[in-house]
Protein backbone atom coordinates (compact mmCIF):
# COMPACT_ATOMS: atom_id res chain seq x y z
CA UNK A 1 0.00 0.00 0.00
CA UNK A 2 1.51 3.37 -0.89
CA UNK A 3 2.34 6.11 1.82
CA UNK A 4 0.28 8.53 2.58
CA UNK A 5 2.21 11.49 0.78
CA UNK A 6 3.02 9.05 -2.73
CA UNK A 7 1.71 9.93 -5.72
CA UNK A 8 -0.49 7.17 -7.38
CA UNK A 9 1.46 5.12 -8.80
CA UNK A 10 0.16 4.13 -12.63
CA UNK A 11 -1.55 0.85 -13.29
CA UNK A 12 0.14 -2.43 -15.18
CA UNK A 13 -2.50 -1.54 -18.01
CA UNK A 14 -1.00 2.36 -18.31
CA UNK A 15 2.65 0.97 -18.28
CA UNK A 16 1.85 -1.71 -20.65
CA UNK A 17 0.16 0.92 -22.81
CA UNK A 18 2.85 3.59 -22.57
CA UNK A 19 5.99 1.16 -22.36
CA UNK A 20 5.01 -2.27 -24.22
CA UNK A 21 8.62 -3.25 -24.67
CA UNK A 22 9.37 -3.70 -20.96
CA UNK A 23 6.34 -6.77 -20.96
CA UNK A 24 7.11 -10.18 -22.18
CA UNK A 25 4.89 -11.06 -24.64
CA UNK A 26 2.95 -13.83 -22.35
CA UNK A 27 2.96 -11.39 -19.30
CA UNK A 28 1.59 -8.60 -21.54
CA UNK A 29 -1.27 -11.14 -22.91
CA UNK A 30 -1.93 -12.33 -19.55
CA UNK A 31 -2.62 -8.88 -18.35
CA UNK A 32 -4.84 -7.70 -21.28
CA UNK A 33 -7.30 -11.04 -20.77
CA UNK A 34 -7.47 -10.27 -17.02
CA UNK A 35 -8.23 -6.80 -18.08
CA UNK A 36 -11.17 -8.03 -20.22
CA UNK A 37 -12.15 -11.11 -17.87
CA UNK A 38 -13.10 -8.39 -15.51
CA UNK A 39 -14.38 -6.01 -17.20
CA UNK A 40 -17.21 -8.44 -19.34
CA UNK A 41 -17.15 -11.85 -17.48
CA UNK A 42 -19.09 -13.93 -19.69
CA UNK A 43 -15.94 -14.35 -22.11
CA UNK A 44 -13.65 -16.75 -22.40
CA UNK A 45 -10.11 -16.35 -23.32
CA UNK A 46 -10.30 -17.99 -26.92
CA UNK A 47 -13.10 -15.69 -27.33
CA UNK A 48 -10.90 -12.62 -26.76
CA UNK A 49 -7.85 -13.30 -28.46
CA UNK A 50 -9.95 -14.17 -31.48
CA UNK A 51 -12.13 -11.54 -31.24
CA UNK A 52 -10.42 -8.63 -28.69
CA UNK A 53 -6.53 -8.98 -28.88
CA UNK A 54 -5.67 -9.34 -32.45
CA UNK A 55 -2.02 -10.17 -33.52
CA UNK A 56 -0.24 -8.75 -36.52
CA UNK A 57 2.60 -9.58 -38.36
CA UNK A 58 5.76 -7.75 -38.40
CA UNK A 59 7.23 -5.88 -41.10
CA UNK A 60 10.57 -5.12 -40.09
CA UNK A 61 13.85 -6.93 -40.52
CA UNK A 62 16.02 -5.04 -37.59
CA UNK A 63 17.50 -7.08 -34.87
CA UNK A 64 14.11 -7.08 -32.21
CA UNK A 65 14.88 -5.35 -28.66
CA UNK A 66 12.16 -6.94 -27.31
CA UNK A 67 9.24 -9.61 -27.55
CA UNK A 68 6.90 -6.76 -28.54
CA UNK A 69 7.26 -4.98 -31.46
CA UNK A 70 4.06 -2.75 -30.97
CA UNK A 71 0.67 -2.25 -29.24
CA UNK A 72 -2.09 -1.01 -30.44
CA UNK A 73 -5.53 0.55 -28.83
CA UNK A 74 -8.29 1.76 -30.69
CA UNK A 75 -8.64 5.23 -30.59
CA UNK A 76 -11.79 6.09 -27.85
CA UNK A 77 -10.85 2.86 -26.26
CA UNK A 78 -8.33 4.82 -22.94
CA UNK A 79 -9.81 8.63 -23.77
CA UNK A 80 -11.53 8.39 -20.32
CA UNK A 81 -11.19 7.17 -16.74
CA UNK A 82 -14.41 5.76 -14.71
CA UNK A 83 -13.01 6.27 -11.29
CA UNK A 84 -9.47 6.16 -9.54
CA UNK A 85 -8.26 4.28 -6.78
CA UNK A 86 -6.41 5.00 -4.05
CA UNK A 87 -3.74 2.22 -4.28
CA UNK A 88 -4.47 1.10 -7.88
CA UNK A 89 -4.30 4.33 -9.95
CA UNK A 90 -7.19 4.68 -12.84
CA UNK A 91 -9.49 2.13 -13.94
CA UNK A 92 -10.57 2.71 -17.46
CA UNK A 93 -13.76 2.07 -18.62
CA UNK A 94 -13.13 0.23 -21.75
CA UNK A 95 -9.84 -0.22 -23.98
CA UNK A 96 -11.45 -1.47 -26.80
CA UNK A 97 -9.85 -3.34 -29.28
CA UNK A 98 -5.84 -4.20 -28.94
CA UNK A 99 -3.69 -5.21 -31.69
CA UNK A 100 -0.51 -6.45 -30.28
CA UNK A 101 3.01 -7.23 -32.86
CA UNK A 102 5.30 -9.89 -31.50
CA UNK A 103 8.71 -9.40 -32.63
CA UNK A 104 9.58 -13.45 -31.83
CA UNK A 105 6.57 -15.28 -33.91
CA UNK A 106 4.97 -14.78 -37.94
CA UNK A 107 4.88 -15.13 -40.86
CA UNK A 108 7.06 -12.52 -41.68
CA UNK A 109 9.69 -10.17 -39.67
CA UNK A 110 12.65 -11.05 -38.51
CA UNK A 111 11.71 -14.03 -37.10
CA UNK A 112 9.08 -15.29 -39.29
CA UNK A 113 8.82 -18.49 -41.08
CA UNK A 114 8.60 -16.58 -44.74
CA UNK A 115 11.40 -16.05 -47.28
CA UNK A 116 12.63 -12.52 -46.36
CA UNK A 117 11.67 -11.29 -49.63
CA UNK A 118 8.22 -11.57 -48.47
CA UNK A 119 8.76 -8.78 -45.58
CA UNK A 120 10.42 -6.92 -48.40
CA UNK A 121 7.64 -7.63 -50.26
CA UNK A 122 4.80 -6.18 -47.69
CA UNK A 123 6.85 -3.37 -46.16
CA UNK A 124 7.32 -1.99 -49.67
CA UNK A 125 3.56 -2.21 -50.81
CA UNK A 126 2.19 -0.62 -46.98
CA UNK A 127 4.93 1.87 -47.14
CA UNK A 128 5.19 3.37 -50.59
CA UNK A 129 1.32 2.21 -52.27
CA UNK A 130 -0.55 2.59 -48.68
CA UNK A 131 -1.60 -1.23 -49.09
CA UNK A 132 -2.22 -3.04 -46.29
CA UNK A 133 -4.26 -5.64 -47.80
CA UNK A 134 -1.40 -8.76 -48.15
CA UNK A 135 -0.31 -7.48 -44.46
CA UNK A 136 -4.03 -8.22 -43.37
CA UNK A 137 -4.07 -11.25 -45.22
CA UNK A 138 -1.31 -12.84 -43.34
CA UNK A 139 -2.45 -11.84 -40.39
CA UNK A 140 -5.30 -14.00 -40.91
CA UNK A 141 -3.12 -16.89 -40.42
CA UNK A 142 -0.98 -15.64 -38.01
CA UNK A 143 -3.06 -14.40 -35.29
CA UNK A 144 -4.99 -17.73 -35.43
CA UNK A 145 -1.20 -19.16 -34.73
CA UNK A 146 0.16 -16.39 -32.15
CA UNK A 147 -3.35 -17.46 -29.78
CA UNK A 148 -3.22 -21.20 -30.49
CA UNK A 149 0.95 -20.78 -29.44
CA UNK A 150 -0.08 -18.16 -25.64
CA UNK A 151 -2.61 -20.97 -25.30
CA UNK A 152 -0.20 -24.09 -25.40
CA UNK A 153 1.88 -22.05 -23.54
CA UNK A 154 -0.83 -21.96 -20.52
CA UNK A 155 -1.80 -25.04 -20.61
CA UNK A 156 0.79 -26.52 -18.59
CA UNK A 157 1.17 -23.54 -16.39
CA UNK A 158 -1.81 -25.05 -14.45
CA UNK A 159 -0.96 -21.80 -11.23
CA UNK A 160 -1.95 -19.49 -14.21
CA UNK A 161 -5.22 -21.31 -15.12
CA UNK A 162 -6.38 -21.43 -11.58
CA UNK A 163 -6.05 -17.45 -11.99
CA UNK A 164 -8.21 -17.57 -15.12
CA UNK A 165 -10.50 -19.93 -14.25
CA UNK A 166 -10.61 -21.03 -10.35
CA UNK A 167 -13.75 -23.21 -10.60
CA UNK A 168 -13.11 -25.37 -13.77
CA UNK A 169 -9.63 -25.72 -14.26
CA UNK A 170 -7.13 -26.67 -11.51
CA UNK A 171 -9.21 -26.52 -8.37
CA UNK A 172 -11.40 -29.50 -9.44
CA UNK A 173 -8.12 -31.50 -10.61
CA UNK A 174 -6.24 -31.01 -7.02
CA UNK A 175 -10.26 -31.76 -5.20
CA UNK A 176 -9.22 -35.08 -6.74
CA UNK A 177 -7.28 -35.95 -4.74
CA UNK A 178 -9.25 -35.37 -1.41
CA UNK A 179 -12.25 -36.99 -2.87
CA UNK A 180 -14.12 -34.14 -3.79
CA UNK A 181 -13.69 -33.31 -7.72
CA UNK A 182 -17.27 -34.44 -9.05
CA UNK A 183 -19.18 -31.13 -9.58
CA UNK A 184 -22.03 -32.32 -6.86
CA UNK A 185 -19.27 -31.99 -4.37
CA UNK A 186 -18.29 -28.32 -4.95
CA UNK A 187 -18.85 -26.54 -1.25
CA UNK A 188 -19.78 -29.32 0.97
CA UNK A 189 -17.98 -28.55 3.89
CA UNK A 190 -18.77 -24.57 3.15
CA UNK A 191 -21.40 -24.23 5.38
CA UNK A 192 -22.20 -20.85 4.77
CA UNK A 193 -19.75 -18.01 4.90
CA UNK A 194 -17.88 -19.04 7.96
CA UNK A 195 -17.45 -23.14 6.66
CA UNK A 196 -14.24 -24.29 4.96
CA UNK A 197 -14.33 -23.41 1.38
CA UNK A 198 -12.92 -25.67 -1.25
CA UNK A 199 -9.62 -24.07 -1.87
CA UNK A 200 -8.74 -24.84 1.32
CA UNK A 201 -9.83 -28.61 1.26
CA UNK A 202 -7.62 -28.56 -2.09
CA UNK A 203 -4.77 -27.13 -0.26
CA UNK A 204 -4.93 -30.02 2.47
CA UNK A 205 -5.25 -32.58 -0.32
CA UNK A 206 -2.50 -34.40 0.53
CA UNK A 207 -3.28 -35.40 3.84
CA UNK A 208 -6.99 -35.73 3.20
CA UNK A 209 -6.21 -38.25 1.22
CA UNK A 210 -3.98 -40.63 3.25
CA UNK A 211 -6.07 -43.81 4.70
CA UNK A 212 -5.36 -44.58 7.78
CA UNK A 213 -5.27 -41.34 8.89
CA UNK A 214 -2.54 -40.39 11.61
CA UNK A 215 -2.59 -38.17 15.11
CA UNK A 216 0.44 -36.03 13.85
CA UNK A 217 -1.46 -35.49 10.76
CA UNK A 218 -4.95 -34.67 12.07
CA UNK A 219 -2.72 -32.33 14.79
CA UNK A 220 -0.70 -30.46 11.83
CA UNK A 221 -3.61 -29.81 9.69
CA UNK A 222 -5.84 -28.16 12.48
CA UNK A 223 -2.65 -26.08 13.87
CA UNK A 224 -1.95 -25.01 10.27
CA UNK A 225 -5.63 -24.33 9.02
CA UNK A 226 -6.74 -22.21 12.66
CA UNK A 227 -2.95 -21.12 13.35
CA UNK A 228 -3.24 -22.37 17.00
CA UNK A 229 -0.82 -24.74 18.85
CA UNK A 230 -2.29 -28.50 19.32
CA UNK A 231 -1.41 -31.81 19.90
CA UNK A 232 -3.40 -35.29 19.80
CA UNK A 233 -3.64 -37.72 22.64
CA UNK A 234 -4.58 -41.36 21.31
CA UNK A 235 -6.06 -44.45 23.06
CA UNK A 236 -8.30 -42.42 25.22
CA UNK A 237 -10.36 -44.77 27.53
CA UNK A 238 -14.36 -44.33 27.24
CA UNK A 239 -17.29 -46.71 28.71
CA UNK A 240 -19.34 -47.82 25.86
CA UNK A 241 -23.39 -48.20 26.63
CA UNK A 242 -24.31 -52.03 24.88
CA UNK A 243 -27.40 -51.61 23.08
CA UNK A 244 -29.80 -54.12 24.70
CA UNK A 245 -30.04 -56.78 21.64
CA UNK A 246 -26.64 -57.30 22.60
CA UNK A 247 -26.46 -57.87 26.44
CA UNK A 248 -26.40 -61.41 27.59
CA UNK A 249 -28.61 -62.95 28.85
CA UNK A 250 -28.88 -66.67 30.07
CA UNK A 251 -30.53 -69.13 27.56
CA UNK A 252 -30.80 -66.34 25.05
CA UNK A 253 -27.88 -65.25 22.40
CA UNK A 254 -24.42 -63.52 23.11
CA UNK A 255 -23.73 -66.86 26.04
CA UNK A 256 -20.87 -68.07 24.04
CA UNK A 257 -17.72 -68.00 26.73
CA UNK A 258 -14.58 -66.49 25.32
CA UNK A 259 -16.97 -65.22 22.40
CA UNK A 260 -19.75 -62.88 22.74
CA UNK A 261 -20.06 -62.77 26.38
CA UNK A 262 -20.02 -59.49 28.00
CA UNK A 263 -20.56 -58.53 32.03
CA UNK A 264 -22.57 -55.91 32.68
CA UNK A 265 -24.12 -53.15 30.58
CA UNK A 266 -20.98 -51.09 29.13
CA UNK A 267 -17.66 -52.19 27.99
CA UNK A 268 -14.06 -50.23 28.40
CA UNK A 269 -12.80 -48.83 25.03
CA UNK A 270 -9.56 -47.51 24.43
CA UNK A 271 -9.75 -47.55 20.16
CA UNK A 272 -12.46 -45.04 19.09
CA UNK A 273 -11.67 -42.06 21.26
CA UNK A 274 -8.60 -39.28 21.10
CA UNK A 275 -7.87 -35.65 22.61
CA UNK A 276 -7.28 -33.07 21.19
CA UNK A 277 -5.79 -30.71 23.11
CA UNK A 278 -6.01 -26.81 21.90
CA UNK A 279 -4.13 -23.76 23.32
CA UNK A 280 -2.72 -21.94 25.24
CA UNK A 281 -5.43 -19.69 23.46
CA UNK A 282 -5.86 -16.04 24.36
CA UNK A 283 -9.95 -15.12 25.12
CA UNK A 284 -10.99 -14.29 21.18
CA UNK A 285 -9.50 -17.67 19.73
CA UNK A 286 -11.00 -19.31 23.19
CA UNK A 287 -14.76 -18.44 22.65
CA UNK A 288 -14.44 -19.03 18.63
CA UNK A 289 -13.92 -22.68 19.36
CA UNK A 290 -16.35 -22.77 21.77
CA UNK A 291 -19.79 -25.30 21.05
CA UNK A 292 -21.85 -23.43 18.02
CA UNK A 293 -18.99 -21.56 17.24
CA UNK A 294 -17.13 -21.21 14.01
CA UNK A 295 -13.79 -22.55 14.76
CA UNK A 296 -15.59 -25.44 16.62
CA UNK A 297 -17.79 -26.14 13.68
CA UNK A 298 -15.32 -26.20 10.97
CA UNK A 299 -12.84 -28.41 13.45
CA UNK A 300 -15.57 -30.99 14.18
CA UNK A 301 -15.86 -30.61 9.82
CA UNK A 302 -12.24 -31.72 9.78
CA UNK A 303 -12.31 -34.22 12.39
CA UNK A 304 -15.14 -36.19 10.29
CA UNK A 305 -13.56 -35.54 6.99
CA UNK A 306 -10.07 -37.31 8.30
CA UNK A 307 -11.10 -40.06 11.31
CA UNK A 308 -14.75 -40.98 9.90
CA UNK A 309 -17.81 -41.59 11.92
CA UNK A 310 -16.93 -44.28 13.57
CA UNK A 311 -14.05 -41.89 15.87
CA UNK A 312 -15.19 -39.32 18.31
CA UNK A 313 -13.04 -36.55 19.99
CA UNK A 314 -12.67 -34.99 23.43
CA UNK A 315 -11.56 -31.50 22.88
CA UNK A 316 -10.07 -29.81 25.54
CA UNK A 317 -9.41 -25.85 25.38
CA UNK A 318 -6.37 -24.27 27.38
CA UNK A 319 -7.32 -20.41 28.54
CA UNK A 320 -4.31 -18.43 28.89
CA UNK A 321 -3.77 -17.30 32.59
CA UNK A 322 -3.29 -13.68 31.30
CA UNK A 323 -7.44 -13.71 30.17
CA UNK A 324 -8.90 -15.88 32.92
CA UNK A 325 -11.50 -13.33 34.80
CA UNK A 326 -14.49 -13.36 37.23
CA UNK A 327 -17.92 -13.75 36.27
CA UNK A 328 -19.54 -10.14 36.87
CA UNK A 329 -23.45 -10.09 36.21
CA UNK A 330 -24.13 -6.95 33.87
CA UNK A 331 -20.82 -6.32 32.63
CA UNK A 332 -20.98 -4.83 29.41
CA UNK A 333 -19.88 -6.94 26.16
CA UNK A 334 -18.36 -9.75 28.47
CA UNK A 335 -20.94 -12.54 27.00
CA UNK A 336 -19.93 -14.51 30.59
CA UNK A 337 -20.50 -18.10 30.17
CA UNK A 338 -20.32 -20.12 33.43
CA UNK A 339 -18.07 -22.55 33.34
CA UNK A 340 -16.68 -21.82 29.98
CA UNK A 341 -15.09 -18.68 30.18
CA UNK A 342 -16.19 -17.31 33.46
CA UNK A 343 -15.89 -18.63 37.10
CA UNK A 344 -16.99 -17.52 40.23
CA UNK A 345 -14.79 -16.35 42.79
CA UNK A 346 -11.18 -15.30 42.25
CA UNK A 347 -8.81 -17.72 40.68
CA UNK A 348 -4.82 -17.69 41.15
CA UNK A 349 -3.58 -17.11 37.42
CA UNK A 350 -0.42 -19.21 38.01
CA UNK A 351 -1.58 -21.60 35.51
CA UNK A 352 -3.38 -21.95 32.42
CA UNK A 353 -7.07 -23.22 32.58
CA UNK A 354 -7.91 -26.61 31.13
CA UNK A 355 -10.80 -27.00 32.82
CA UNK A 356 -12.90 -26.82 29.20
CA UNK A 357 -13.84 -30.16 27.69
CA UNK A 358 -16.64 -30.82 25.30
CA UNK A 359 -16.91 -34.27 22.78
CA UNK A 360 -17.11 -33.82 18.85
CA UNK A 361 -17.91 -35.78 16.47
CA UNK A 362 -19.34 -39.71 16.99
CA UNK A 363 -19.36 -39.35 20.77
CA UNK A 364 -21.49 -36.08 20.48
CA UNK A 365 -24.00 -37.18 18.93
CA UNK A 366 -24.86 -40.34 21.23
CA UNK A 367 -27.80 -40.24 23.61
Amino acid sequence: MRGAKRRIDPGLIDQLRDEPYRFEFFQAVRLLLAHYREEDGEQNDLDLLGQVIRFRNSVSLSFPPSEIEALEFEAPAVAEASAIDADKGPRWRRLGKVTLTPSFFGLTGPMGVMPRHYTHYVAERELYHRDTATRAFLDIFSSRAVALFYQTWLKYRLHLQYEADRRNHFLPLVLSLAGFGLPGMGQRLAGGQQGIADESLAYYAGALRQRPQSAQGFSRVVADYFRVPCKVEQFVGQWLQLPRHELTTLGGANAALGVSTFCGERVWDRNTRVRLIVGPLRKAQFEEFLPGKSAAANLERFFQLMMGASHDCELRLILDKRDLVQATLGSPGSNTRLGWNGWLGKRQAATDSREVAYLIGAGSRQD
